[in-house]
């Protein structure tokens, strides 16, 4: 299960940067970031692709970003500075 892939307490931490989302609307948003399949992300929580696009659509209107990459430099950028914090 890909939600294997995002380890809880990771997933907070990485969650306390992004409060404007939802935890399941960063966990779709970090397997969109990682790359995973808009399919597979859709299949794995039971949810159709427009769902998905909807959801990272509506992530990148939150947090008032451009697109869809932006939010990825976005939570890379987060993963990296709290990485080099350790």
């Amino acid at each position: 299960m890909l939600r294997n892939i995002l380890q809880d307490q990771a997933l907070e931490i990485v969650h306390k940067h992004f409060q404007s989302l939802s935890r399941r609307q960063l966990e779709i948003c970090l397997l969109h970031t990682f790359g995973v399949a808009k399919s597979m992300i859709a299949s794995n929580y039971n949810i159709t692709v427009e769902a998905v696009k909807q959801n990272i659509k509506r992530s990148v209107q939150k947090l008032e970003l451009d697109n869809s990459d932006a939010l990825r430099i976005a939570i890379l950028s987060t993963i990296f500075v709290i990485m080099l914090k350790k």
